[in-house]
Parts: structure tokens; sequence; C-alpha cells
């Protein structure tokens, strides 16, 4: 897997100027309260965004209004009226497949999670729908661009990954195998697995998702899905599967090279969804002091949690201020945030459990996270 791989590719002036301008897909649920802060991001520090498509449900349009508004960003809905020169546009999920909506989805027997996905890569088939780049940019609804972030080297290959593309524990045979047999039942793809792509964003080429599907139309897409067994669907990663798939078959349209360490670290800022809506001076001082403290710099932070408002939490502070003050001020980098956490536990209750952040092996969850952070740290870059 270590072995380098002949590299084709367009290189001309007007194929790398093309490249460097791409939209943006965000599908999108009205529970991420985050949404504002993830354009706002976007539009700030993501370099070539020209357009940022959220998809949705036609009746969350009012909502996404109101989300973009605290923002002081304007929403237009697809296909707009005038001439196409805004920043954000919405799309009503429901329109955008010929044929198939959420509710045809869920009456086949698949998961919600499985529309997001469906979203991500659908797009790729109707690219006339929203006019799209050859090149789009998906980026998942809780994801915070809080520095300056390219996606493009100046030779025109794709930036891919970000400190967390290593082996989650280092090694073959670990948490990454999971999606193995998913990923050879649906593509033929037969590797290591010792690459985790599942970072919550990458750049997709609209050829390089139909070369991987080998199919038609996004009716053929979910008919594809339904073929691996129902309790392997939480195995199917978009992200995972497109990354090993570009990898692996390297054509002039997946030219692409390993984002450098010190350029990609990313942050899972434990900050709940709650705090962004109740609490915005507060979240607005967490990633102020995110940018301002951690070296080398985040290039983007993560807002997973959706549920456990700040009285369940049970690791100490108790406002969103003090959180921010006890433990993002006093640490430089993701590895020391969770050695904080640790520092910051509460004593076992009667049956020696230790409950943190709606775990009951938070102990040894954070103990296994501070082994990850190391060994990533200390990692050989295997792919040039």
């Amino acid at each position: 897997s270590g072995q380098a791989i002949p590299i084709l590719y367009n290189n001309t002036p007007q194929a790398r100027s093309n490249k460097m301008r791409f939209d943006v897909v965000i599908p999108w649920h009205p529970k991420d309260l985050s949404l504002g802060y993830c354009i706002a991001g976007i539009k700030q520090h993501v370099k070539g965004a020209k357009r940022v498509f959220v998809i949705c449900a036609s009746s969350a349009f009012p909502n996404l209004d109101d989300i973009c508004a605290t923002k002081s960003l304007t929403v237009e809905q697809w296909p707009p009226n005038n001439a196409a020169d805004g920043f954000v546009y919405s799309v009503d999920e429901d329109a955008l497949f010929p044929g198939l909506t959420i509710a045809d989805l869920f009456a086949r027997g698949l998961p919600g999670w499985c529309w997001q996905q469906i979203l991500k890569l659908g797009v790729a088939f109707v690219p006339q729908k929203l006019d799209l780049s050859p090149y789009y940019l998906v980026v998942d609804s809780d994801v915070i661009f809080i520095k300056d972030t390219e996606f493009f080297t100046p030779d025109g290959a794709v930036l891919m990954g970000n400190h967390a593309w290593r082996a989650h524990d280092g090694k073959p045979g670990g948490r990454m195998d999971k999606y193995a047999p998913v990923m050879k039942s649906l593509f033929g793809l037969e590797d290591d697995y010792m690459f985790c792509w599942i970072v919550h964003h990458m750049m997709f080429n609209v050829a390089t998702v139909k070369d991987m599907w080998k199919i038609e139309t996004v009716k053929d897409y979910v008919n594809k899905v339904q073929t691996i067994k129902k309790e392997q669907w939480e195995q199917f990663s978009e992200y995972q599967c497109y990354g090993h798939f570009q990898r692996l078959n390297r054509t002039e349209n997946t030219h692409w090279k390993l984002r450098d360490n010190s350029e990609s670290i990313f942050l899972d800022t434990r900050w709940h969804m709650s705090w962004i809506k109740d609490h915005p001076e507060e979240t607005d001082h967490l990633l102020t002091t995110i940018q301002n403290s951690f070296n080398p710099p985040v290039y983007m932070c993560a807002c997973h949690h959706h549920t456990n408002p700040m009285e369940r939490t049970n690791l100490g502070p108790t406002t969103p201020r003090l959180w921010v003050d006890e433990l993002y001020a006093k640490v430089k980098n993701p590895r020391q945030v969770i050695e904080r956490m640790y520092q910051l536990l509460p004593e076992p209750d009667e049956d020696g459990n230790i409950s943190v952040l709606g775990r009951t092996d938070a102990k040894s969850f954070l103990e296994a996270h501070m082994k990850i952070q190391e060994e990533w740290a200390h990692w050989p870059s295997l792919l040039k």
C-alpha cells in the first residue's frame, strides 16, 4: 500500500483554473444548528468556494433562512429567478432526483442517514440540476472552518485527508476494517484499509463518482445499496469508499496529494448543538480561543454532539464559558484536549462507572484516544 502509483492527469493551465473554483454541497437537517457557522466559515476560509448548495426538505427553508440570517447570510432558492450570482442556495431534496424522494427511501426500509449519503454522491448523477462544477466539495453541516484552507495544490492536485487519515489504531485489523466487506461487495475494492478517509468533508469529482458506482441513475444507486445486508448498512461510508477508490484508481480526475499533518489538524469540540443556539457569544469565544491558542493551528472544528445539555456532561465546568476557560484555554492541541478532559473526570459512581458526554466508559474511552493521538503524531507518511 506504500508503493508509488503512476499518476496521469490533465495539468494544462485551463484545467487547473477550472478546478480551483468549485461548488459546495451541504446536506442539512434542522437539528444541525451549527449550519450558520459552517457556511460563514466556508465563505471566509475555504479558498475557491463559489456557491454553497444546502440540500434539505422544503419545509425547512424558513429555518434555513433564520439560521443563515444570524451570520448575515442571504439564502436564495434554487433554481434562481435571475442570474445565479448568489452564494447560498437552498435546494429541495425531494425535487433533486427523478422518481426518488426520502419517502421512497423509507418505503424501501433504508434508514434516514442513508439519504444523506445519497445526497452527497447522488448530485454527481444530476449535475445539470445544479449546474454543478466538475469538482464539488461536500461538507458536513456540523463542520466549522476556522483557518484559511486550500483544496487544490498550485499544480491542480486535490488535497485529501487530514491528521486523522491514518488508521484509528495505527495497525491493520483495527477500526477501519469494519468497512472492508461493504467496499468489496459494492465496488470490488481490496486494500489493507489502514487509512481513514472519514474526515467530515471531501472533494468529489463528478466523473470519478460515476466511475466508482458504474451505474446510470440514483435509483440504480439505491438498488445497489440494497444488495448489502441490512446489518452492514452502517459499515457503508461514502467518504471511506471514495477515498479508497481514488487511492487505488489514479487517473486525470483523481490526481491528489495528502495534506501535511501540520496543516490539517481538526478538533471535535464536544460543543453541543443547543449551546450554539443558546450561547452564541460563548460559541464565538470557543472558536476564537482555539484559533489563538492551538499550535499547529486547527483548520476546522466539528460539533458532533446533538444531545446531553451542559448539565448532563458531568465533566466539571458548569457553564459554556467555564467549559472554554477550563478546557480549551489551557491546552495547545487535540491530544491535550483529551488529556484535560481526563483530568476533569468525576469520581466513579457506586458501580465504578464514570459517565461523561453520554458514555459510561468515559475513562477507558479517553485513555484510548490519548494513545490514538500519540500514534497519529508519529505515524510515517505512507502516501506521497
